[in-house]
């Protein structure tokens, strides 16, 4: 089940850093938002670009093939949720992946774990990446098992069998609309969609007969569309 929170923010955010990826002098080529994770361990600051529906890459500069049709944003409505979000374990880390169509008018989108903006496991950020995939828009991160719960995932179950992972992942979508199209004087705002979607994460051990002391990790998997 994915439940949405909507905001409306009558504000216009201004990209402020030229630190950004990009093919020309806009930050994320013009077609992205720019994010910065401060770190106060050596007081550097990191940037990402989170950018508009139908564009991808680290700057935004893979656009939509022009044949793709864009979902129209209502004032009214919050009908363009992610069309799928997986959870599954690889080897070693925990791959998230969410799908969305693509949207007019949609400015940006943020992914946390708990709403716990980071930039080791959130988007955008240093693990994960954003890809189109025919006409979607395809977010991908990848989380060590061993960071779950510095990401925000709470610890629900531990034993010498198996170990579990609880979080609710939280998808942010940021869409220009103007409820008041048509009257003088009306301009955009901008309104922000939270997904809200539980996940949950088994990871099974797997003791080799002829290796007892062999630790491996069985996939464990869950899909929520």
């Amino acid at each position: 089940m994915i439940a949405a929170l909507v905001l409306l923010i009558a504000s216009t955010f201004v990209n402020a850093s030229p630190n950004c990826p990009s093919v020309n002098d806009d930050d994320c080529s013009g077609h992205g938002l720019c994010v910065a994770y401060e770190n106060s361990a050596d007081f550097t600051t990191s940037f990402y670009c989170s950018c508009e529906s139908g564009f991808a890459g680290a700057n935004c500069a893979s656009a939509a093939a022009s044949e793709c049709a864009f979902e129209l944003v209502s004032p009214t409505t919050t009908k363009n949720k992610p069309s799928s979000v997986i959870a599954d374990v690889e080897e070693d880390s925990l791959v998230l992946t969410v799908r969305a169509q693509l949207v007019a008018g949609r400015k940006s989108t943020a992914i946390t774990i708990a709403g716990r903006k980071d930039e080791y496991c959130s988007y955008p950020g240093k693990n994960w990446v954003r890809h189109l995939d025919g006409c979607s828009d395809v977010f991908t991160g990848t989380l060590k098992l061993s960071d779950l719960a510095k990401c925000g995932m709470t610890l629900t179950r531990n034993d010498a069998d198996s170990k579990s992972y609880e979080a609710n992942l939280v998808i942010s979508q940021r869409d220009s609309i103007n409820p008041f199209a048509g009257r003088v004087g009306s301009t955009p705002v901008e309104r922000v969609t939270e997904h809200v979607v539980p996940i949950e994460v088994e990871i099974v051990h797997l003791v080799d007969a002829e290796t007892a002391d062999s630790d491996d990790t069985e996939p464990a998997s869950e899909e929520t569309s």
